[in-house]
């Protein structure tokens, strides 16, 4: 994918004998931004958020989580996979923001990322500055409002799981069989009043374009998240954020998480949740609502 129309930067470093993939955009020497990606797509979903980013004076860093993209995963865990995944995933983070030497950034969570979001701000919280969450992800395993299909593989009995090897192994099955599904599908979920804003142009792309390069890199390691995503707060032994540093947005038409959902994380941190009225969980991902880009300044 040509990346020359974009202030999009692609790097890496290696950590640990392991090669970590990472990303910048927008305004480089900006205010600090850490963007943790939905599943679907990779470091290159700063391309949903580049222009915003610029008109704002952000600097949006990005990495690809253990085993995405060619992002090499460590070896086998020595722990539970969930643990093992976050853990990994927090620390590649941190050492990135050590390699590029900034001592504290915002962060910035789009759905599934919401976790590795909160892991990172649990475990450094003196490198956690804002936080903004978009259409995040609740885990079936703390709220009963989550969809049927996360609640029966989050409560699978545990020599269900073991005939799978686990969630992790149960995940990279599933992921083999089920691929990842193609952007006219996702874009088909859009409501009516978000589609012509998608192909319209916005600043040097449409969101068409934009939601194209997203997806150019898909993450070949899915599977190794699906542990976490479906593992509660306390088995990821996560401490909450402060409430003050802290902002949800969500709409009540999504389709993934449930606003239930929503309204009971947001009630759980103890902050008000920013509800949108005619946003599909794309539409909010894609920022088709001007509420989302204007939420952007608190960073």
């Amino acid at each position: 994918m040509d990346l020359d129309d974009t202030t999009i930067q692609e790097d890496s470093f290696e950590y640990d004998d392991r090669d970590i993939l990472y990303a910048t955009a927008g305004k480089e020497g900006g205010r600090p931004v850490v963007v943790f990606y939905p599943l679907g797509s990779s470091r290159r979903c700063l391309s949903l958020v580049e222009d915003e980013a610029l008109e704002r004076s952000l600097w949006l860093i990005c990495c690809n989580r253990p085993g995405h993209g060619t992002s090499r995963p460590p070896a086998m865990p020595d722990t539970t996979a969930a643990a093992w995944q976050l853990d990994t995933a927090v620390e590649d983070v941190k050492h990135l923001l050590d390699e590029l030497s900034i001592k504290r950034a915002s962060l910035l969570f789009l759905c599934a990322g919401a976790p590795f979001a909160l892991g990172f701000a649990s475990k450094y919280p003196e490198r956690t500055g804002k936080m903004l969450g978009i259409a995040s992800w609740v885990s079936p395993a703390d709220c009963e409002e989550s969809l049927g299909f996360f609640r029966f593989a989050s409560s699978l009995p545990s020599f269900a799981l073991d005939m799978f090897g686990g969630l992790w192994s149960l995940g990279q099955t599933v992921s083999k069989i089920l691929p990842d599904p193609p952007t006219s599908f996702i874009t088909s979920k859009l409501e009516e009043c978000e589609k012509e804003q998608f192909h319209s142009d916005q600043g040097t792309r449409s969101k068409a374009e934009k939601l194209s390069i997203a997806r150019s890199e898909i993450s070949s390691g899915g599977h190794l998240d699906l542990a976490v995503l479906m593992a509660s707060q306390e088995d990821l032994d996560l401490d909450l954020p402060n409430p003050h540093n802290l902002r949800l947005i969500h709409s009540q038409f999504d389709e993934i998480i449930p606003i239930e959902a929503a309204r009971w994380f947001s009630k759980e941190l103890g902050i008000g949740l920013v509800e949108l009225p005619a946003n599909s969980h794309t539409g909010c991902l894609l920022m088709l609502n001007p509420a989302i880009p204007h939420a952007l300044n608190f960073l």
